[in-house]
């Protein structure tokens, strides 16, 4: 699917209601009018673009759902205070499987339901009504099955009615030209894949293991397993044991047990066999790395009896302000979802300034008690539907 962007489509032949439209909004965009500017009369813009009443009124009430334009009756029409293209940033949500969808090949560009998208999307629907901003999500946007969600996504970047995007998977719902020309900044979620010319942000997974090292350490743990998500090239067993050694740890190529993230429930066993040790051999000290696979594998502790925290203490991954499920008592380390949206929509903004935004932003770890105290309302930002 080829998309035309908004400055193709505006080289295109367009009828007079169209002109009218992208006359005023170009000028907007631009800052030429500004937010609280008051309009021509009516009979200005009339003489101005050789137009009936009619086909005015038309473009103005096109403006005005938009967004873009608010009218105060004999006062006139008037720039809104909060437009669009300054203060509506989207969310774009990723399509993802489900037990209906496994009948056929599983799709590249189809992902497993995450909690981390659970924890963004609880985040922005959290977020208090703020009449000057917008969040909205684009849920189960995917280009190549060309859902509504990509579409409506596509209608609000060539209507300008966007002041930034948050791609949390590019891959499925990012094609070249979706942004050109239309000076919508983005960023957007990645490790193996990027866009281009956007920055992106990443959780700083090297930095999670090296504060649940130094917690479980600090708490007398010599002794320490971890369990993790299989993902090919990834190097996070080799940084293990190499921050496990610099730390005077020793490990074993069976400290460390990676699944795969569609099928969680495997970690019960895996945690199960990491317990099935001569005491003196057993991990005294567990780090599970991903919050899919905390509550099979807490329950494997649990069922194996062991006391926690005495004889094992266990760092369980979260994603604040989604805990996953645990049997046993667990430390939770992880990332601020609230705080991760809070830099995006910064990092937005600072490219709308034309400030330099660095090209990766690492996102780093925290435990619960060092998670953002504040209220959703105190963000400033507006949970709302895309049209």
């Amino acid at each position: 699917m080829r998309i035309v962007t908004t400055s193709e489509a505006a080289d295109k032949p367009a009828s007079k209601q169209a002109r009218i439209i992208h006359h005023l909004k170009t000028r907007m965009l631009t800052g030429e009018m500004r937010p609280g500017d008051r309009l021509p009369t009516r009979q200005a813009l009339i003489a101005a673009y050789g137009v009936c009443m009619v086909t005015l009124q038309r473009a103005m009430d096109i403006l005005r759902d938009d967004g873009f334009i608010v009218t105060r009756g004999r006062l006139g029409s008037f720039v809104a205070d909060a437009p669009p293209h300054l203060c509506r940033y989207g969310l774009v949500f990723p399509c993802v499987t489900t037990e209906q969808q496994v009948s056929g090949p599983r799709l590249a560009h189809l992902e497993p339901p995450s909690r981390f998208m659970d924890a963004m999307a609880q985040v922005a629907m959290a977020y208090a009504d703020d009449p000057a901003q917008e969040l909205i999500c684009y849920m189960a946007v995917d280009r190549e099955l060309n859902t509504p969600g990509y579409q409506r996504l596509v209608r609000d970047i060539q209507a300008r009615r966007l002041a930034g995007l948050i791609f949390l998977h590019p891959n499925s719902s990012y094609t070249p030209g979706l942004l050109a020309g239309t000076g919508i900044p983005s960023i957007a979620y990645g490790y193996g894949h990027s866009l281009p010319g956007s920055p992106i942000f990443q959780t700083d997974h090297r930095a999670f293991i090296d504060r649940a090292l130094d917690f479980l350490v600090a708490q007398g743990r010599r002794r320490i397993a971890m369990l993790t998500i299989a993902v090919p090239g990834d190097d996070m067993e080799a940084h293990f044991h190499q921050a496990a050694a610099a730390r005077g740890l020793r490990t074993g190529i069976a400290s460390v047990l990676g699944l795969e993230p569609q099928y969680p429930w495997w970690a019960r066993n895996a945690v199960a066999l990491m317990l099935n040790q001569d005491p003196a051999l057993r991990p005294d000290g567990l780090i599970i790395s991903d919050d899919h696979l905390v509550p099979s594998g807490t329950h494997a502790v649990l069922e194996a009896r062991i006391a926690v925290p005495d004889a094992l203490m266990v760092v369980a991954h979260c994603n604040f302000v989604s805990n996953a499920p645990s049997a046993v008592r667990v430390t939770r380390l992880g990332f601020d979802v609230a705080g991760i949206l809070r830099t995006c929509l910064d990092r937005l903004a600072a490219q709308r300034r034309g400030e330099p935004v660095p090209p990766v932003t690492r996102i780093a770890p925290v435990f619960a008690p060092e998670t953002d105290p504040r209220p959703p309302h105190k963000m400033a930002r507006r949970l709302a539907h895309s049209r």
